[in-house]
């Protein structure tokens, strides 16, 4: 399969990287760039801005990119193949500088502006509108959302009424409330699994939890995952960093649980040495590697789903040097696909010694399984050939534990800590947070990550303060 056919799915369908869309002089690093000029844009905090910024499908320019793209031209940049992008990147930060004060959109706010409140230059639609301070927090519209939200249930009129007008007692009214929503079945089992749902990605005609025997349907442990480590007072790096596992009365156990199953494992199987919560569950790894040699479909949903970058969407382009390898013979080492592979080559190099679907050998960790693709098509079969070393290289497995150390970097950044407080934050709100609500959760990441040291209920209880949740 070659890299015009090659895909991934998201979204719970199928996307094509179709690599012809990208021009020979794409400049993936811009968007990087963009964000060491702006980085205290909203689009960069904890992420990196995505390619959108500045076109409209890749690679046609927006007005933002247009009015950039002329000033680059200006500057005699003569938009030159990837490999001579030396000169784009020392040419772009003045570029950018010098339609700060234009509105490139026309919708009556600068560019500079626009990125400094998170919209896009480029977008008239984007657009950003203060709010009258008479809409700010009302005591008793975050009361009755927060009933629904976290207890399933709107509050009696009696209940409502006893809630104060006074923002101060009104919030302590609905801090108490959170007491015994948060203990509550409806969010552990409902609310917090209908977050997780995009994450896990289950198959509706199974169902959760209803002792199915099938490999490929049993995410049961995944639900169970998600629910207790987003719950009570515990560390919501444990997404990415547990070694244990859930069972089916809600209590931690540590080991390995393997148990027959159609199709293969049952259960997870995984030493506890090379698991990486979420990431590396029997269900994860066959659902998205299947049997890829080189899992970039497990990669590109670990990044998306858990650090909020979607490569399929242009975001979090991070191009590596050296790389695409195509240690799988792909063909992504073309001009027009290594925009992409750039940066998800890198990230599905770690996963590629775990099994996806391989009967009962499903969802367990082999070193050796890349190097036999390898030497399967012709290759050698020691990973030190094609210039990857799974256990030891330290761009691709950090601290030497593969996935376990790829999720240790993950955890540790800032995108990590902004994508659970923002998943919270869309799950209390009802809708994706706009570009002012943007602006007031934000300070909310470094919160999470200094004060409360990753306890996602004690971001919820931030989040209900804002606002972007108490305002009609």
């Amino acid at each position: 399969m070659g890299c015009q056919s090659h895909r991934l799915r998201t979204a719970g369908m199928t996307l094509a990287l179709v690599c012809s869309v990208w021009p020979a002089a794409a400049k993936p690093p811009a968007a990087n760039g963009l964000c060491q000029a702006y980085p205290a844009s909203p689009h960069c905090v904890g992420r990196t801005v995505s390619c959108y910024a500045c076109h409209t499908a890749p690679p046609s320019l927006n007005a933002y990119g247009t009015s950039v793209s002329g000033k680059l031209a200006e500057a005699g940049y003569t938009f030159t193949p990837r490999e001579e992008e030396t000169q784009f990147m020392a040419l772009l930060p003045a570029a950018l500088s010098s339609v700060e004060a234009v509105d490139s959109d026309a919708d009556g706010v600068s560019n500079v502006d626009e990125l400094l409140r998170g919209t896009m230059p480029g977008d008239a639609a984007s657009n950003y509108t203060a709010v009258a301070p008479s809409n700010a927090w009302d005591p008793r519209f975050a009361y009755r959302r927060a009933s629904v939200v976290f207890c399933g249930a709107p509050p009696t009129y009696d209940e409502l009424q006893a809630v104060p007008e006074d923002p101060t007692a009104g919030r302590a009214a609905v801090q108490t409330l959170l007491d015994t929503c948060l203990a509550s079945s409806f969010w552990r089992n409902e609310q917090l699994h209908r977050m997780a749902d995009s994450r896990i990605r289950p198959q509706h005609a199974v169902g959760y939890d209803r002792g199915n025997e099938f490999s490929l349907g049993d995410y049961r442990f995944d639900y169970r995952l998600f629910s207790y480590v987003m719950s009570g007072d515990r560390d919501a790096r444990d997404l990415l960093r547990a070694t244990y596992h859930v069972d089916e009365n809600g209590f931690r156990v540590d080991g390995a649980f393997n148990a027959p199953g159609v199709g293969g494992n049952l259960g997870e199987p995984l030493q506890p040495d090379k698991r990486a919560g979420m990431i590396t569950t029997t269900w994860f790894l066959a659902i998205h590697t299947m049997f890829s040699p080189l899992p970039r479909t497990s990669a590109a949903q670990a990044y998306r789903a858990y650090l909020g970058q979607d490569i399929a969407r242009s975001e979090g382009l991070l191009p590596v040097a050296n790389e695409p390898r195509d240690v799988d013979y792909k063909g992504v080492r073309g001009r027009t696909c290594n925009v992409c592979h750039s940066t998800l080559d890198p990230l599905a190099y770690a996963f590629a010694a775990y099994e996806g679907i391989n009967g009962p050998n499903t969802g367990t960790f082999r070193a050796s399984r890349m190097a036999d693709v390898r030497n399967g098509n012709g290759g050698n079969s020691t990973a030190s050939i094609f210039g990857v070393n799974l256990d030891t290289d330290p761009l691709l497995a950090p601290q030497n534990h593969g996935v376990v150390g790829w999720a240790s970097v993950a955890v540790a950044d800032e995108a990590f800590a902004r994508n659970v407080v923002f998943m919270l934050a869309e799950q209390a709100l009802g809708r994706k947070p706009t570009a002012e609500d943007t602006l007031e959760l934000l300070p909310l990441v470094t919160t999470f990550r200094t004060t409360h040291q990753y306890l996602a209920e004690a971001a919820v209880r931030d989040i209900v303060n804002t606002d972007a949740f108490g305002r009609p």
